[in-house]
């Protein structure tokens, strides 16, 4: 941005003069021939410098000065005069000018203290931003600290830090909170921590800490705390050694885990699964009133820690992500048992609409594919009929029980390969009668396990649980959306051998016509030339996170912020496609496509915009104009019509996935390759 300067000065040679020895130069320049008229210039406009000469008719400079220094102060003035003895250096400095010009003077020094003022004030400029910013970065930082400290006491989870050379112990708020004294009571030290632990797990606690601190190795411990108010609490301490180059433990990090509460509800459930037997519907009302309970706080949990996680630090990032991941392993056991209630208090339902099954598999092989390959397995799918076949269920479920069955086969499988296979059955007017197979090579199945292995809680042993995790409802679960659908689920398996798990399942047969394109919708790869996009969408972050997406796939990015800015866009170019928001201020893309969509009809009926919608029919020239995309946070069935009826041509939800995202421009366009 160009440096504002005006010239004040009653000599209009000499004012000539001035504004020839600055025109050359990188400036913007005003001229004025007194005081009052540079204030009436400085009144419509912001001015970064004022030269002004001191004796004047209708304002001198000094008068002007002080004006300036009381009205625009952030505006530097430098004086001109002939009279050097009346008016001095310092006399003008001290009046608040930044330099001072001594008449005559030759072009040089002139350019050079105007040069140094504007470089000074560029400096001045330059340090009070990166003032500002760091002052901003300080508020941010502290501002995530509060974060860190409410998402820690909401979790119950404090954090410790121990330089092991200084024998400097650190604890977050949150341990304080759960040992139940104050920084002014208890100093952070081991020994005092230790005096906390209840007798009779003290030693435990030593010996572990001892050990891990010896062998330079992380330890996870689960014991008893004693608050000063006699309280019993239960926690669980988790650590992580750090070495320097030569091996030696210089830090010790860790987190302290109030899980009382955690142990309470685990209580509970145990005695909620006894009642089971004597009550099943009562425990399944419990256990749903009770999770649906729980998920509203952990779900605030999850999202406090994520947006701390935001900007933490790297010793930050290590304690959140182990409050995320415990939280996010308490939310799945949660959501285990509510979907179990849910079935046993007869509160699910079936969704009858149309899906690929060869879709669906390739879905819950792409989900499960990490962690096959995490284990060096092979996971595979194996369709017998057409691979594109149409069916008419609850594609969701069908998803559900693939994805509980194949997580379990990784689960418990070393080495070897894992597949999905399905063979049709039989047929009867409209209907098929599929049947599903889940293969392993993993640890397999005793006989008098498999005839319970579908019970609800069930595992193979107590060493399954510790060693493998879970809660034995995945399998009661599938077992119950198999058989509320009218089909049946076994299991074939021996110890050492692996194991086959079967289900079968009656679809209606779906729409024939809808092949093609689902089965390009379910390609792995599509690749698109260059398209020239305009981007509509009026939220900065989702534009931008846009236009990185589709700049980094080769294509050119025109953004618009409303529907106005859309119209006036396509008066003056052509695009291939229109990535269209659907709320949007002042002209919304509903709107906006209706009005895009008269003009390409060339039946321009609407009084707004007209001569906007001429100047788009004078650029399209009759053309069609670009493919329209919606793409919205509005994702309700009656959305999607409302978006097609208004004339777009595709419809993607936010947030977006990328290769979805691309696949359905593909689709539209015509214009991709698909591999």
């Amino acid at each position: 941005m160009k440096t504002k300067i005006i010239i004040v000065e009653d000599n209009e040679e000499l004012l000539d003069i001035m504004f020839k020895f600055l025109s050359p130069l990188d400036y913007e320049i005003a001229k004025a021939t007194d005081g009052v008229a540079a204030l009436k210039l400085m009144e419509n406009a912001e001015f970064d410098i004022v030269i002004t000469d001191i004796m004047m008719s209708n304002m001198g400079g000094m008068e002007l000065l002080k004006h300036i220094k009381n009205d625009f102060p952030q505006t530097d003035v430098i004086i001109v005069t002939g009279f050097t003895e009346q008016y001095g250096y310092i006399d003008v400095i001290n009046a608040g000018a930044c330099d001072f010009i001594a008449k005559p003077f030759i072009r040089e020094e002139f350019q050079a203290k105007i040069h140094r003022v504007v470089r000074e004030r560029k400096n001045i400029i330059r340090l009070k931003s990166e003032l500002k910013e760091r002052q901003r970065m300080e508020e941010e930082l502290r501002r995530k600290e509060i974060i860190l400290n409410r998402a820690q006491e909401i979790a119950h989870v404090g954090s410790w830090h121990l330089d092991i050379k200084q024998d400097i112990l650190t604890w977050s708020d949150e341990i304080y909170r759960i040992i139940g004294c104050t920084p002014q009571e208890c100093r952070p030290t081991f020994k005092a921590f230790l005096d906390t632990v209840h007798p009779d797990d003290r030693q435990l606690v030593d010996i572990t800490y001892t050990s891990a601190i010896k062998n330079k190795q992380a330890y996870e411990v689960v014991h008893r705390i004693v608050r000063p108010n006699g309280e019993v609490r239960v926690v669980r301490e988790k650590s992580e050694e750090i070495v320097d180059e030569f091996g030696e433990t210089i830090h010790s990090i860790g987190i302290t885990h109030d899980i009382t509460e955690q142990k309470r509800f685990e209580e509970e459930l145990a005695e909620a699964r006894m009642n089971a037997e004597v009550a099943n519907l009562s425990k399944s009302e419990f256990l749903a009133n009770m999770s649906h309970e729980i998920r509203t706080p952990m779900n605030a949990i999850i999202g406090m820690t994520r947006l701390a996680l935001e900007s933490a630090t790297a010793e930050q990032r290590h304690y959140l992500e182990t409050v995320q991941d415990s939280s996010q392993y308490l939310l799945s056991l949660l959501n285990d048992n509510l979907d179990f209630s849910q079935i046993e208090a007869g509160q699910i339902h079936f969704e009858n609409r149309p899906f690929i099954l060869g879709e669906v598999l390739q879905a819950v092989t792409q989900t499960l594919s990490v962690s096959a390959r995490e284990k060096g397995l092979q996971l595979t799918y194996l369709l017998s009929t057409h691979p594109i076949i149409s069916l008419i269920g609850d594609e969701y479920r069908l998803r559900q029980v693939l994805l509980n069955l194949v997580g379990n086969a990784i689960k418990f499988t070393e080495a070897g390969q894992i597949s999905i296979e399905v063979e049709e059955l039989s047929q009867e007017d409209n209907n098929v009668v599929l049947q599903f197979c889940v293969k392993d090579t993993g640890i397999g199945l005793a006989k008098e396990v498999q005839e319970r292995i579908f019970d609800r809680f069930a595992q193979a042993d107590n060493s399954i649980t510790r060693t493998y995790g879970g809660t034995g409802l995945g399998l009661a679960i599938s077992k119950k959306i198999i058989e509320l659908q009218g089909g049946k689920i076994w299991v074939e398996s021996e110890p050492g051998k692996g194991s086959a798990f079967y289900f079968t399942s009656c679809y209606p047969k779906g729409n024939k016509n809808a092949r093609s394109v689902m089965s390009m919708e379910n390609a792995d790869q599509v690749f698109l030339p260059s398209l020239k996009i305009l981007l509509a969408e009026d939220n900065p972050f989702n534009r931008e996170l846009a236009r990185i997406v589709l700049e980094k796939k080769g294509h050119t990015v025109v953004e618009a912020e409303n529907g106005v800015e859309v119209l006036k866009k396509l008066a003056s170019a052509r695009f291939d496609v229109i990535l269209m928001d659907v709320q949007m201020p002042e002209l919304d893309g509903i709107e906006t496509t209706k009005l895009i969509r008269m003009v390409e009809s060339q039946t321009i009926t609407s009084e707004l915009y007209q001569e906007l919608l001429q100047s788009v029919q004078k650029n399209l020239q009759g053309s069609r104009v670009p493919i329209i995309i919606a793409m919205t946070a509005y994702e309700m069935p009656e959305d999607r019509v409302r978006c097609l009826e208004s004339g777009m041509d595709a419809y993607v939800t936010k947030p977006f996935e990328p290769e979805k995202f691309f696949k359905i421009i593909a689709l539209a366009t015509g214009k991709g390759l698909w591999f």
